[in-house]
């Protein structure tokens, strides 16, 4: 038996689409590849691997050897990626980029060689990605995403241009050459002008866009030119002249008012003001003559002896004409009296003064030709006959005869009024008619129903005695007497119940449980109303206790003697409807902020606390007094300033000068040194013990308890005035070396 091949366990990628042939053994000959230790299908070679067990043997001088497993896996093919653009288009200017990200995987492989998730693309192409997993298999490529990279263009060419304000040109107007042309006010401005903004003299920038891509900006420079004021010709001719303006050789003949010739923007325009002075107005002479006389025109000394309307000398343009308006005033009418007396009477005639008593048909008086005749037509008028008026009233009415305006109510036969000859007289027969009996109706009806009288087709409810309709004279008046019998008085219950009860009404056997006030059962006129005065007692209104007690106490309410410790809003104990509820309010008083006192002391003074009258002299933080829950702590912050250092003066003199110390305006000729290798000066009241060994003096604690100063400068400035002799009442003075005990007694 021939050794078996040697072979390890092998992986593939479901992706490479690996065959039995691609299996590979370590050591081995004439390969036979089985699906079986033993037994089994015999592999071509051509089958497609999967995961799972192979067995394989090798032959040897045709041997064929046993089998040995080689396990075989086949990993899964990562899901194809996808591609995304983040933070931008792809497709961009040169200068620009964009970040193209790969979905997840285990490792990457762009096309373009990289292996990172994302890669940064700067270049115009087409990317696509495969991913690998955790067994190192490669995905298939994903979808291409194409990156377009435009050139940005070079900038426009613009010359530098000028326009004219009147044009009111605007940034539209501006021609430079290129596409997708954006303005701006500078090389550096972010927003681009719209185009509808006027232009002004100054610099303008302007680029071109091709592809998404905008160029640098060209300055271009813009004058704008103010326009020249108007060229104004004011020109005065007479009527019916004419006038040839030079800025146009036309001829003008009336008045023109700010006649323009528009130039271009940059160009004055030319006015012509022409005024034509009109010809005067007509010499107008109105004049008057009788007919058959003559008129003399001094105007052209010609004689008129017939109306003349209009009649003109004309002049030339300047010159006003002559117009004659004569009239010939003609005979006038006749003056016709036309006069009307009655039958008996006479007329004076005032042309006259002649009586006429009888009819006159155009008896004339004639005049010259200047004067009208006089004409005069009298009528003598006949008396009418008598206007008879018939008329017939009822009793008790009247009736006023206009004929005179008097009122009759009795009967009136044959009443004339006789009037003048040119009047007919007035005649009045007057009938009076009696009036009827009256008309009576009598009924009864009870209470609540109602009568309708036929009489008036009126309803009545209540009682009627002797009610009347009054007619005219001539018809009986209308009487009802009308008997309402009384409703019976209303049965009225009252009754009284709690709040919360009910009440049954035997009149309806209806249950109440609210106040009821006049609730009525109606009944017939001839039966009495029921009526039911319900009163329900209301319930009493809370009893309110009030209360306020400090933080941290407690409060026992009497009405349940129950202890409470903190704020109650409103807590009720409720009882039935006859009894008062009872609430408790109770305050819980918060214990108030504390009271902080912050104060500040030199280093050696005293602070007495007003809270406690305590003298402090050292700092204290937050001391406390605690109060009860309703009184505030009282808390000082005591702060101690510590004295400050010697304000330490070195000067130097030489001997017999002096040097006035600014400190206390004190003049020295001697030398002052306040040191410990050196002494120093003392002050001393009699009886008093210098200290040498520091830097204040004990002889003149009066002085610092008074002034809480330096005692140096407090004993020369409080009149403390040295002495060299030995006074009872005065200081002496006293040097000491360091570590002397000084005797100001001696």
């Amino acid at each position: 038996m021939q050794f078996a091949p040697t072979a390890n366990s092998q992986s593939f990628c479901a992706g490479d689409a690996k065959k039995v042939s691609d299996l590979t053994v370590a050591s081995g000959t004439n390969l036979k590849w089985y699906s079986a230790s033993s037994g089994g299908t015999l592999y071509t070679g051509t089958e497609t691997l999967a995961s799972g067990n192979y067995y394989v043997s090798q032959t040897l001088n045709n041997c064929e050897s046993s089998r040995i497993l080689v396990a075989v896996t086949v990993n899964p093919t990562p899901a194809t990626p996808s591609i995304s653009a983040g933070g931008g288009s792809t497709t961009f200017c040169t200068g620009g980029n964009v970040v193209l990200t790969s979905t997840s995987g285990i490792g990457y492989l762009w096309s373009n060689g990289a292996t990172t998730q994302s890669i940064t693309v700067s270049n115009s192409g087409s990317y696509s990605v495969q991913v690998t997993n955790a067994s190192g298999c490669l995905s298939a490529s994903s979808t291409a995403v194409n990156v377009t990279v435009n050139t940005i263009p070079s900038p426009p060419t613009a010359s530098d241009q000028a326009f004219c304000s009147i044009d009111a040109k605007t940034v539209s107007d501006l021609a430079p050459s290129g596409a997708g042309i954006k303005w701006y006010s500078s090389n550096s401005a972010s927003t681009a002008y719209a185009g509808t903004e006027t232009l002004s003299t100054g610099t303008y920038y302007v680029s071109q866009t091709t592809s998404g891509c905008e160029s640098a900006r060209t300055a271009v420079n813009v004058t704008v030119n103010p326009k020249q004021a108007d060229v104004v010709t004011n020109a005065t001719i007479c009527s019916e002249e004419t006038y040839t303006w030079t800025a146009n050789n036309t001829v003008y003949s009336t008045t023109q008012s700010g006649i323009r010739i528009s130039n271009n923007g940059c160009t004055a325009d030319q006015v012509l003001n022409l005024t034509v002075t009109p010809k005067p107005a007509d010499v107008v002479t109105n004049a008057t003559i009788c007919s058959g006389e003559t008129y003399t025109w001094t105007a052209n000394n010609t004689a008129y002896s017939t109306t003349q309307s209009g009649t003109r000398i004309s002049n030339n343009g300047c010159t006003a004409d002559q117009v004659l308006n004569l009239t010939v005033t003609p005979k006038p009418a006749d003056v016709v009296t036309n006069a009307t007396i009655c039958s008996g009477e006479t007329y004076t005639w005032t042309v006259n003064n002649t009586v006429y008593s009888t009819t006159q048909n155009g008896t004339r008086i004639s005049n010259n030709g200047c004067t009208a005749d006089q004409v005069l037509n009298l009528t003598v008028t006949p008396k009418p006959a008598d206007v008879v008026t018939n008329a017939t009233i009822c009793s008790g009415e009247t009736y006023t005869w206009t004929a005179n305006n008097t009122v009759y109510s009795t009967t009136q036969n044959g009443t004339r009024i006789s009037n003048n000859g040119c009047t007919a007289d007035q005649v009045l027969n007057l009938t009076v008619t009696p009036k009827p009996a009256d008309v009576v109706t009598n009924a009864t009806i009870c209470s609540g129903e109602t009568y309708t009288w036929t009489a008036n087709n009126t309803v009545y409810s209540t009682t009627q005695s002797g009610t009347r309709i009054s007619n005219n004279g001539c018809t009986a008046d209308q009487v009802l007497n009308l008997t309402v019998t009384p409703k019976p008085a209303d049965v009225v219950t009252n009754a009284t119940i709690c709040s919360g009860e009910t009440y049954t009404w035997t009149a309806n056997n209806t249950v109440y449980s609210t106040t009821q006030i006049g609730t009525r059962i109606s009944n017939n006129g001839c039966t009495a109303d029921q009526v039911l005065n319900l009163t329900v007692t209301p319930k009493p209104a809370d009893v309110v206790t009030n209360a306020t007690i400090c933080s941290g106490e407690t409060y026992t309410w009497t009405a349940n003697n129950t202890a409470y410790s903190t704020t109650q809003s409103g807590t009720r104990i409720s009882n039935n409807g006859c009894t008062a509820d009872q609430v408790l309010n109770l305050t819980v008083t918060p214990k108030p902020a504390d009271v902080v006192t912050n104060a500040t002391i030199c280093s050696g003074e005293t602070y007495t606390w007003t809270v406690n009258n305590t003298v402090y002299s050292t700092t204290q933080n937050g001391t406390r007094i605690s109060n009860n829950g309703c009184t505030a702590d009282q808390v000082l912050n005591l702060t101690v300033t510590p004295k400050p250092a010697d304000v330490v003066t070195n000067a130097t003199i030489c001997s017999g000068e002096t040097y006035t110390w600014t400190a206390n305006n004190t003049v020295y000729s001697t030398t002052q040194i306040r040191n410990k290798n050196l002494k120093q000066r003392v002050y001393c009241r009699p009886g008093a013990e210098p200290d040498c060994h520091s830097k204040t003096c004990r002889c003149c604690n009066e002085c610092n308890n008074l002034f809480g100063r330096n005692l140096y400068l407090d004993c020369q400035q409080y009149g403390l005035q040295h002495n060299t002799k030995r006074n009872e009442n005065q200081q002496q003075r006293v040097y000491c070396r360091p570590g002397a005990e000084p005797d100001c007694h001696s």
